[in-house]
């Protein structure tokens, strides 16, 4: 079962520590503790560009291991989920299907 941290929902509302800038807003959008690795997952429209920060913190999270990418739109964020072996949408869809 993936551990999952929830997206800085009112981050804007946190104080920032000793910048401008909180370190959730920092942070990618989906950040996934699996099977001892971090995935991070920043969501974007299909047109969406990281900006210099969110750039810097990829790069950085990439040194230190985890596995980080940028998808444009739902579909893309599904497939990378499911590339990372995350999500299964077979079987999603086989229990929407049931119910």
């Amino acid at each position: 079962m993936p551990f999952t941290i929830p997206p800085a929902v009112g981050a804007r509302r946190l104080r920032p520590q000793s910048s401008s800038r909180s370190a959730w807003s920092r942070a990618p959008d989906l950040l996934i503790l699996y099977q001892g690795r971090l995935y991070a997952l920043e969501l974007k429209t299909v047109h969406g560009r990281l900006t210099a920060t969110q750039s810097e913190t990829q790069e950085r999270m990439r040194a230190a291991g985890a596995t980080v990418t940028t998808a444009g739109g739902i579909d893309a964020a599904l497939e990378c989920l499911e590339a990372w072996g995350l999500l299964r949408l077979n079987v999603a869809k086989q229990l929407a299907e049931a119910i």
